[in-house]
C-alpha cells in the first residue's frame, strides 16, 4: 500500500514540474479602471457598473464592455476571474419557493457562431458553457457561496480535447473529447464582463476584483497556486523540482 502511494506521490510531483503551460495576454485588475494591464485591450464602463475598492461593482443591466475578437486566433484558453455573487436566493414568504429566476452572467464572449460563458443560473447552479453551431457544452456545479469571494477558471486545451472548471483552486469539473475552440467558435463581436448583450434582462449583481485570460490551459498546480496568491498578484513560478522528501509514520 505504501509503495504505491508512494509512486502516485512521486508521479503527481513529477507532473507539477512542468513548464508554464499558458501564457497571459490580458489582466484587468480593476484598480481604478477597466484598462488591460497586459495586452492593452482596455475595456469601458457601461450601465451601472462602477469601481469600489479595487473591484468593479455591478448592481443592476451593466458591465464591462471589451473589445471584439480578443481570442479567434487562440487554439486554447483559459479564462480566470475572483468574483462576489449578490444574487441570494431569496424565498417568497411562508414557501420554498425562489423569489427570483435569472440567469446572470459573470462573463460572456459571443459571436454569429457560438460563444463563451460563464454564468448563474436560477440561484441553484453554475457553469461554463460553450457553444458552437447550435450545439452547447457545459459544466454544471453547485452555486458557490454567495457573499464570499469566489476563485472562478475555466481551461480548454485542444491537445489533450480536455476542458476543466476549477472553483477556488480546486477542479470541480471536466469534459473531454472537447473539441471546441477558439478559433472554431470564430469571431466574438459581443465581449462582456457582466451583462452587456442585447435585449438581456438579468444581471450580474457584485463584484469583479479580476479577469485574466491566457492563451493555453493553465494546469492544475498553477491554479492552485493562483488561488493561494489571490487577485492583484501574480503567482510566483515555484521553479524546478529540487528534491523529495517523504516521511511516514511509524507503524
Amino acid at each position: 500500500r505504501r509503495s504505491s502511494d508512494l509512486i502516485a506521490a512521486l508521479s503527481l510531483l513529477l507532473a507539477f514540474q512542468a513548464a508554464m503551460s499558458a501564457t497571459l495576454t490580458h489582466r484587468y485588475s480593476f484598480d481604478s479602471d477597466a484598462s488591460d494591464s497586459v495586452g492593452g485591450a482596455n475595456g469601458t464602463l457601461q450601465g451601472s457598473a462602477t469601481m469600489t475598492n479595487g473591484a468593479v461593482m455591478i448592481n443592476t443591466n451593466g458591465g464591462v464592455g471589451l473589445p471584439e475578437n480578443l481570442f479567434t486566433n487562440y487554439d486554447s484558453i483559459t479564462f480566470e476571474t475572483w468574483f462576489v455573487d449578490l444574487n441570494y436566493p431569496f424565498l417568497n414568504p411562508g414557501n420554498t419557493q425562489l423569489y427570483q429566476v435569472f440567469t446572470e452572467y459573470v462573463y460572456n464572449f459571443n459571436g454569429p457562431n457560438g460563444g463563451m460563458s460563464f454564468a448563474v443560473f436560477n440561484n441553484r447552479y453554475t457553469g461554463g458553457s460553450w457553444s458552437q453551431s447550435n450545439v452547447t457544452k457545459s459544466i454544471n456545479i453547485p452555486w458557490p457561496i454567495p457573499g464570499t469571494t469566489n476563485h472562478l477558471v475555466w481551461t480548454q486545451d485542444s491537445n489533450s480535447q480536455l476542458a476543466c472548471l476549477y472553483l477556488n483552486g480546486v477542479l470541480v469539473g471536466q469534459i473531454t473529447n472537447f473539441t471546441f475552440t477558439p478559433i472554431s467558435i470564430g469571431p466574438t463581436t459581443n465581449n462582456e464582463i457582466g451583462n452587456l448583450r442585447p435585449g438581456a434582462i438579468n444581471y450580474f449583481n457584485g463584484e469583479i476584483l479580476e479577469f485574466r485570460t491566457y492563451q493555453g490551459a493553465l494546469s492544475s498546480l498553477e491554479v492552485a497556486q493562483s488561488d493561494a496568491a489571490g487577485p492583484d498578484q501574480l503567482a510566483s513560478n515555484a521553479g524546478s523540482l529540487q528534491g523529495i522528501r517523504v516521511l511516514l509514520p511509524s507503524p
